[in-house]
């Protein structure tokens, strides 16, 4: 087969330097409009400000916002305008304003951008209310005309509403980030996706209330987050070297699936304020709180009637904070006695009785419920209702209050409880501070309360708000729908626990590992992990209190440095240890070069209290494989998917085997997930994202399925062809993953010789015939035949398997996607079944490896495996194209190839042959030659080189006199032989029957063959290239290396056919070579020519480096077509084929071509045509299955290769006929 040594060079250049670049590139982009400046005015002063309206002033506000403490202030004209110029494109822009609380309907800016600043088009910018005192606003536009250079903000006039001032103003800078959650209320297990319209941007988030800008415990967004419990998600998009976007604001409320009896119904509410106390509010669309005149909230609830043993209970409210103090809101609740009502609920009756100083003031007299004497109020009254106290009447409520007169101060609690039927009432239950922003949800913790209640047998409970600062908070009340208080009771489950490793507290013993928290972006955010102190494997057990039925935990591996996968053991007693089986999904985070990967097990074994988790050992770089989270009893099982076709496309059916386990799943990254509810018809080329959640569990891994839905497949998920049936089949991942424990039996099963030597030759031979150890393999005669030796004397025939690698599996995808049945992300889970650098290029065979074993083998680890399968086989060589660092380690025999093919110098335009005649040719092969050949002059595993590939020989005489001299130098040599031989051009032209003007004018034209002088004088033109060429090499060669063969140059079967290249082919090989190697694919050996090419070359022994044969069973090309039409037909061929060449006197081996099938739709590098080669030729097929009947055929003839080489038995022959086989 055409198989290109050189690109098994350029391959591995690849590896280097992914691998280099996986370690060196920065984990972010460059930024937005492809590394535009960004440009920030804070508006200090109008420096960066292209044009303005005159009518604009710049007024400083210290206080507040703190961000923006300069605005840009209309002068209330409108048409008011300010311009702003960039160098770069114009790509995005963010504009921060603000508007007074009192100001009504908001009179919102518009934006224009333009190429020139004359001509001016309107732009839709995205509209974001962040809340506060003042009511800051964020204007966002993304994605602008590629020709923009100018920006307009344009004011309206003040009819369109009230304009707002101007603060920060980025150009060119990170876009803020958009959630596919809304926040609010969402079904437990939700997942929160992040994005920024920004290409580039990292995302950062914190879920502790902190500033994502700046907070050190801010996380590297790398996938969707869980919502299990309350969440107030803070994030933030950033450009490197860059300001940081705005911080979006999301509070989410996960419910229960099963929500039945777990919501308890506000039926009461009401607020209270001291400054007009016989006042009642108990129908008000809207609970105010604050200091500031004691305004407190009253809640009763219906308990929830499911509270759980270990369930939480809490409050939820609805609302936000704003206030012109400035202060935060300090919110406390408390238990209260639910003996009032909304209906008569005032300042002068409430429950929550005043017998501390929480506020800062004296505790007041009371009378009668209602408080009386200390300071009057202050002068400044509430300026968030644009009027002072004095004149309040709480209208903006909504309501008028009740009447009453009385003159209160500002109270504060420190309550003393007291016991009402048991209960404790007046008890601080839960506390939080509210910042000012945009409304949301916020939670209070009551379980201990609710318990109390329910163990006392009480069906309701009754609650107070206070606020103990002038942070105003506004909060939805019982009248306001929607967005009503609620209790909510949320399953929680008490076995099993979740260790993030930020400790070794829960680890029970562990040997060989290290705590490590460093550089947490390249592995999702945790901080938390476990990675090995030296190269041996590591291992942590921890123990349980009850059985262990289920476990998830986080990997992350270097990509570059491959690995085996982590392995799970299970254990009764912490002695005896079994294995846990368990599949790895990949997260499709990466980052850095690493690769996270998920781990799930499910054993169904009672009494299992013992896991221990392995880290593989390895040959280097302990650090790259490491444990983050582990998770034991409290994961949902993951999502499976079963398809089925129909003729309006693919359906999929969805489910996991968690009982009660709600299903998400969504349809593309920019979609949110839904809750899967029925089968779902695809179409076209959808990407399933699916996931299950159960109350109370954490989320199953992430699953996700590339399909294809349309009518073009030809190639199924794992690589095979059509639908036809076939013995073998893969039909699911868990047959690949049942696979890994049918190999180990299959192979634990053959009993290779044990005759052999170390080497896989006949051990005792040596002595036997005489052979004499040269310490290297040789040529010998032994028993009247020719022979090879191993280093220590003994007779080898080398049974030969080529390309122990991967990469004839690699197949172009890109460009005819709708042909696969699936084709996964090239950055995420499968990244290693791409080629370095190529995501059009995949690797079917890489995939159901990884799938099989939950590891992608590296070149060397896959090289390891097959010379282990071949040893059982019954193989003894690693043939051509196979990666040659690897033979030595082995301990295995192998063959290299010379370096010629990498001297691009000596390349002929479109032939496969190597110029000799360029100038200095043999000075370059010589120093060539001497940088390489030397580091391997000692290997004892090396048999010997080739000299390249299926040169053209067979085109030779026809196409080298067709080049042009001034191409190549082997066409001048030519002229130059013809020009000796002829001396004139006359007498040339009468020869050859042309009419060249001169021999110069010959160089550069086609020399046609017209003629026999032609063919003779090609013929002998062929016969001192051949001459030329062999003997360079071989004395070049044989000067940096005595110790090797040289093994020939691979012939096919055309020149061999052609009786006079043949001939000077054979006898060239018989002057300079030690073997003859002939890639031959043929039906039946044809004796006569080889004992030809053997007897002309004066006794050379010939190697047969390339045969095969192949079926069309699996869809594949066969090889030799018609030579077999099954598997068994295959096995009848190869042992015809090697035994009959072990039979003869002079063949000293043959190499099988391939070691696994060539990929269904063509090798990559070959492209998408037809004319690519997707042989069965190989041992294993797509799935690493191998093949069986075959092989058992092959292992007859391999096991007893010596006694048919050594005439100790007849060689096996199959007539094969009509009724046969074609």
């Amino acid at each position: 087969m055409i198989v290109l040594n050189g690109l098994f060079r350029n391959w591995m250049l690849w590896l280097l330097v992914c691998s280099l670049l996986a370690m060196l590139l920065p984990m972010s982009g460059r930024g937005t409009a492809a590394g535009a400046a960004v440009l920030i005015d804070d508006l200090t002063d109008w420096s960066k400000v292209y044009d303005r309206s005159d009518s604009l002033s710049l007024r400083s506000f210290p206080d507040y916002p703190a961000e923006d403490p300069t605005r840009a202030v209309p002068g209330g004209s409108g048409g008011e305008y300010v311009t702003y110029r960039t160098k770069d494109p114009l790509r995005s822009f963010a504009v921060s304003a603000y508007y007074s609380p009192a100001g009504g309907r908001h009179g919102h800016p518009t934006f224009y951008v333009s190429p020139d600043g004359m001509t001016y088009s309107p732009v839709t910018a995205s509209v974001y209310e962040n809340g506060g005192y003042l009511q800051a606003v964020s204007y966002e536009a993304n994605r602008l005309p590629p020709d923009a250079h100018y920006l307009q903000i344009r004011y309206n006039a003040r009819s369109a509403g009230e304009p707002p001032t101007l603060g920060k103003v980025v150009l060119n800078g990170p876009g803020s980030v958009q959630s596919s959650l809304p926040g609010g209320l969402v079904p437990y297990g939700s997942k929160v996706v992040l994005r920024s319209e920004t290409p580039g941007v990292t995302i950062y988030y914190t879920t502790d209330g902190s500033d994502p800008r700046s907070s050190r415990t801010r996380r590297h967004y790398g996938g969707p987050i869980d919502v299990l419990d309350y969440m107030e998600l803070r994030t933030c998009a950033v450009l490197t070297g860059t300001a940081a976007s705005r911080v979006s604001l999301y509070r989410y409320v996960p419910l229960p699936a099963e929500d039945e009896g777990r919501i308890g119904q506000v039926f009461e509410d009401g607020f209270v304020d001291s400054g007009v106390p016989q006042a009642v509010y108990g129908q008000t669309n809207t609970l105010l709180l604050k200091k500031f005149r004691s305004r407190e909230a009253y809640l009763k609830f219906r308990l929830p009637e499911v509270i759980g043993e270990g369930d939480t209970v809490t409050l939820q409210v609805y609302g936000y904070a704003a206030d012109s103090s400035r202060q935060p809101a300090a919110l406390k609740l408390y238990s209260v006695s639910p003996a009032w009502s909304e209906g008569t609920l005032t300042y002068a009756n409430k429950p929550l009785t005043v017998t501390g100083s929480a506020y800062g003031a004296a505790p007041p007299s009371s009378v009668g419920g209602t408080v009386y004497g200390g300071s009057s109020p202050p002068s400044v009254g509430d300026e968030v209702y644009g009027q002072s106290s004095s004149s309040t009447t709480d209208a903006v409520y909504g309501q008028q209050p009740v009447s009453g007169s009385s003159t209160v101060t500002g109270a504060a609690y420190d309550p003393a409880p007291s016991t009402v039927t048991g209960m404790t009432y007046g008890k601080l239950l839960d506390s939080l501070t509210l910042d000012y922003g945009p409304s949301g949800w916020l939670q209070f913790d009551i379980t201990a309360y609710a318990r109390e209640a329910r163990q006392h047998g009480l069906t309701e409970i009754s609650l107070a708000l206070v606020n103990e600062t002038d942070g105003m908070t506004f909060l939805g009340s019982r009248e306001s729908g929607a967005t009503a208080p609620f209790l909510l009771s949320s399953p929680q489950v008490k076995e099993g626990f979740t260790d993030g490793l930020e400790t070794t507290g829960r680890i029970h013993s562990r040997s060989n590992v290290y705590l490590t928290g460093t550089d947490p972006d390249y592995y999702g955010g945790d901080t938390g992990r476990l990675a090995r102190t030296s190269t041996a494997a590591g291992w942590v057990i921890y123990r349980s209190d009850e059985d262990i039925r289920s476990v998830t935990m986080t990997v992350y591996k270097y990509v570059a440095a491959g690995g085996d996968k982590f392995r799970l053991y299970g254990s009764k007693d912490g002695t005896v240890y079994v294995p846990i089986e368990a599949e790895a999904y990949g997260t499709n985070s990466s980052a850095g070069g690493w690769l996270g990967y998920l781990y799930e097990a499910v054993t169904s074994e009672e009494g299992i209290r013992y896991l221990k988790i392995e880290l593989p050992a390895s040959t280097d770089k302990p650090w790259a494989s490491q444990l983050a989270e582990v998770t034991l009893n409290r994961s949902t099982a993951s999502v499976q998917l079963s398809s089925t076709r129909t003729a309006g496309g693919l359906v999929a059916e969805l489910s996991s085997a968690a009982p009660g386990a709600a299903v998400f799943y969504r349809l593309g990254e920019e979609q949110p997930y839904r809750r899967y509810s029925e089968p779902l018809l695809l179409t076209g080329f959808p990407k399933l994202q699916t996931y299950a959640v159960k109350d109370g569990l954490k989320p199953s891994p992430l699953r996700t399925y590339t399909l294809n839905a349309s009518d073009a497949i030809k190639v199924d998920r794992f690589g095979q062809l059509g639908t036809n049936p076939f013995a073998g089949r893969v039909h699911s991942e868990q047959e690949l993953r049942n696979d890994a424990a049918a190999d180990e039996a299959y192979y634990g099963s053959l009993a290779p010789p044990e005759e052999w030597d170390r080497f896989g030759g006949l051990d005792g031979s040596a002595e036997r015939f005489g052979l004499e150890a040269t310490g290297y393999f040789a040529v010998g005669d032994a028993g009247g035949r020719k022979v090879l030796k191993t280093p220590e004397g003994n007779v080898f025939f080398s049974l030969g398997v080529n390309g122990l690698t991967n990469l004839e599996t690699f197949t172009k995808v890109e460009g005819r996607e709708e042909q696969f049945e699936w084709i996964p992300p090239s950055d995420g889970e499968y990244q290693q079944a791409f080629v370095p650098g190529d995501p059009g290029s995949f690797s079917y065979y890489m995939a159901n490896k990884y799938r099989k074993t939950g590891q992608f083998p590296t070149s060397s680890a896959l090289y390891t495996e097959a010379v282990g399968r071949l040893k059982d086989w019954g193989f003894n060589t690693a043939g051509s194209f196979s990666p040659e660092q690897y033979g030595s380690k082995n301990a295995f025999p192998y063959v290299r190839m010379l370096p010629l093919s990498w001297m691009d110098w000596a390349r002929v335009p479109g032939l496969s042959l190597f110029d000799i005649f360029a100038p200095d040719a043999e000075q370059k092969i010589d120093a060539t030659f001497a940088s390489v050949l030397p580091q391997h002059e000692n290997d004892e595993m090396l048999i010997g080189y080739f000299l390249d590939n299926e040169y053209d020989y067979h085109k030779f005489r026809r196409e080298v006199p067709r080049l042009k001299g001034s191409r190549a130098a082997i066409k001048l040599k030519l002229v130059s032989e013809l020009e000796a031989k002829y001396g004139t051009i006359a007498a040339f032209n009468t020869a050859w029957g042309t009419a060249f003007a001169s021999f110069e004018e010959a160089k550069e034209q086609e020399l046609p063959l017209k003629s026999s002088a032609s063919w003779h004088d090609m013929n002998a033109f062929f016969e001192l290239y051949m001459d030329t060429f062999y003997g360079t090499v071989s004395r070049i060669y044989r000067k940096y290396d005595s110790n090797h063969l040289l093994l020939g140059d691979r012939w096919i079967t055309t020149p061999f056919h052609d009786t006079k290249l043949r001939e000077i082919m054979a006898e060239a090989s018989g002057k300079y070579m030690d073997v003859i190697s002939i890639n031959y694919y043929t039906r039946k050996l044809e004796t006569d020519l080889l004992s030809e090419v053997h007897a002309k070359s004066g006794g050379k022994p010939i190697l047969f480096s390339e045969f095969g044969y192949g079926t069309a069973e699996q869809g594949l090309k066969p090889l030799v077509p018609g030579a077999a039409l099954n598997q068994n037909d295959r096995q009848l061929r190869y042992r015809n084929y090697v035994e009959g060449a072990a039979s003869l006197s002079y063949v000293v081996g043959v190499h099988w071509f391939n070691y696994v099938d060539q990929a269904g739709t063509g090798r990559y590098w070959q492209g998408i045509g037809d004319w690519a080669e997707r042989y069965n030729s190989g041992l294993l097929n797509v799935a690493d299955r191998p093949y069986k009947t075959f092989l058992a055929g092959a292992m007859k003839s391999n096991y007893e290769i010596y006694q048919v080489m050594l005439g100790e038995r007849p060689r096996f022959y199959y007539e094969f006929n009509s009724s046969s086989t074609p």
